[in-house]
């Protein structure tokens, strides 16, 4: 029985010695359940950021200016004759782009009136009355700012004139029309848009006005 004990007890050892060893412990982590889903809607919104950024840029500018198709409807004061201001409504409408060029073509009228005369104490008044009606063509140049419009145009015109004269005495008394003609129509002007329908314009040449300033209309 002693025997079979120290058999055992120099066995044990050896028995031991066989078994695996033990797997490393795992440390736990020091993240919980919440801390991963923050840092996965962190990294979500990081990467969503520069893609953001990439999206937003600045509005583009409304205003097309003159563009092909459209109409454009203008009332305008001129310098007239004998230094008198004139009254007048012009159309235009943007065609087609130029075979010249790559800016637009606008084929427009428009009807002017201007009155003068004057008085003499004693004596008498005469008065004229001057109807222009013009027709023309205008290119307008094609810029990257598409608020600024400039243009050049050239046309004809038939231009009405009455003319009326009255005594004092009543020994003349005279009207009807005098002096009515064609004539030629050469211009220069520009357009500025401030807002995609209204604009002001300035032109300058000669025919029906040497200058005139109005504001310009598009539906």
């Amino acid at each position: 029985m002693s025997r079979i004990a120290t058999l055992a007890i120099a066995c044990f050892p050896a028995a031991l010695a066989a078994q695996p060893a033990s797997p490393p412990a795992i440390a736990p982590s020091p993240y919980t359940a919440d801390d991963s889903t923050a840092r996965s809607a962190t990294r979500s919104a990081t990467s969503a950021t520069p893609s953001s950024a990439a999206t937003a840029t600045t509005p583009p500018d409304s205003v097309r200016g003159f563009e092909p198709g459209r109409k454009f409807f203008d009332v305008r004061t001129s310098l007239g004759v004998e230094g008198t201001a004139s009254i007048g409504v012009h159309g235009e409408f943007a065609r087609s782009r130029s075979d010249f060029g790559t800016g637009t073509i606008g084929l427009g009228g428009g009807v002017d009136y201007y009155h003068y005369g004057a008085r003499y104490a004693g004596l008498g008044e005469w008065s004229v009355s001057v109807l222009p009606i013009s027709g023309y063509a205008n290119y307008h140049f094609p810029i990257r700012n598409r608020r600024f419009d400039p243009y050049v145009g050239a046309g004809l015109g038939y231009e009405i004139v009455k003319v009326s004269a009255q005594t004092s005495d009543g020994s003349v008394d005279y009207g009807g029309t005098q002096g009515s003609s064609v004539f030629l129509v050469a211009h220069a002007g520009a357009r500025y848009f401030l807002r995609p329908n209204l604009a002001l314009q300035a032109e300058t040449g000669f025919g029906v006005s040497p200058f005139s300033i109005g504001v310009v209309w598009k539906p």
